[in-house]
């Protein structure tokens, strides 16, 4: 497998965290509604969020399994700052 660039890591990251705020919101969305209806849908939305989520997180596994040991140092030290570090 090719190397991921540390590009590439940011914009999963970027991805993981979007599809972890979506499944998030249309939980609670779910539980505020009093329609049936709407509540089906909303729940519906969270589900396929989790998935995006859950394949994401099986390609973060995957992702990290092809870096060399300078592109890892530097992906925990990202991850370890909540995605701020300036090295991204």
């Amino acid at each position: 497998m090719a190397q991921i660039t540390t590009k590439e890591l940011s914009a999963l990251s970027d991805l993981l965290s979007m599809e972890k705020n979506m499944v998030a919101k249309y939980k609670a969305y779910a539980c505020e509604t009093t329609d049936t209806a709407l509540k089906t849908e909303y729940q519906q939305i969270a589900q396929r969020h989790q998935r995006h989520l859950d394949e994401l997180y099986a390609n973060d596994t995957q992702f990290r399994a092809s870096m060399d040991d300078d592109t890892m140092r530097l992906f925990r030290q990202y991850k370890l700052n909540g995605g701020q570090d300036d090295t991204w």
